[in-house]
């Protein structure tokens, strides 16, 4: 049965000509760039760079090898100028990267503040202790401030970090160096556009609390945080059972 089917494809001559299956402008060929590029954005959007290297070795062997795109004969014919575009290329993701890490670090830095001046205020502090400031009151609201931290650490954009370190962002580094054209694109639609307003109101927020303070200067203690007003009640609650006490006796 089976000698009989490979007969009948013979006849019908379907066997697949695969040194030419990727010709250029073919429906193949439009079929597989439009999977490597569809494949190269979601992989720089999840920061995979060292695959999408990968996929882009692998999309030149497939269009030179079975297709008729002379990939090799244009590197070997254009050796210095693809030196020169290499050396480029590596000069652009070196600042590239450099400004992502900047891009980064500030986004984060703003949610931590963000969050951070939620709960001063809840506490009804101005600001954490300095470093400088070692005693047992510094320490033990840096111990609150860590519990709250750790478990309010997620917004709407996901984990906010303290003090991110490079290294536990090593495949973004390298996406943001191997694919930085791609890459310029997506920070662009993904998180410029989006987050444009957010990341003014995480830079200007400091200015905005000092003029509601210059307006509102002196009525800091009108009324109690909410912090201060629940041990408030606490301490009156332990006055009136105090006295309730004393007067059984």
């Amino acid at each position: 049965m089976f000698t009989l089917c490979v007969m009948s494809f013979l006849r019908k001559g379907t066997i697949v000509d695969w040194q030419h299956l990727f010709v250029a402008w073919g429906l193949w060929w439009w079929l597989l760039t439009l999977a490597f590029l569809v494949g190269s954005f979601a992989l720089v959007a999840w920061k995979r760079g060292v695959y999408f290297m990968i996929s882009l070795v692998a999309y030149l062997g497939l269009v030179q090898f079975l297709g008729n795109t002379p990939v090799l004969e244009f590197v070997q014919a254009h050796y210095s100028w693809i030196i020169g575009l290499v050396g480029g290329f590596l000069l652009v993701a070196v600042f590239w990267f450099n400004w992502r890490w900047y891009w980064f670090t500030s986004k984060m830095r703003g949610r931590y503040d963000h969050l951070l001046s939620g709960w001063l205020q809840e506490k009804g502090l101005a600001e954490m202790p300095p470093a400088e400031d070692e005693s047992e009151q510094a320490d033990a609201l840096r111990f609150e401030w860590q519990g709250y931290f750790e478990q309010h650490s997620r917004d709407e954009f996901g984990l906010i970090e303290f003090r991110p370190k490079f290294r536990s962002h090593k495949n973004a580094i390298l996406t943001w160096m191997a694919a930085w054209p791609l890459d310029m694109l997506v920070w662009l639609f993904a998180e410029v556009l989006r987050d444009f307003w957010l990341m003014l109101y995480y830079r200007f927020q400091g200015y905005l609390q000092a003029i509601m303070e210059r307006n509102w200067r002196g009525t800091e203690g009108h009324m109690l945080s909410p912090t201060v007003r629940d041990a408030w009640r606490q301490k009156q609650a332990e006055k009136v059972l105090e006295a309730t006490g004393q007067a059984r006796r």
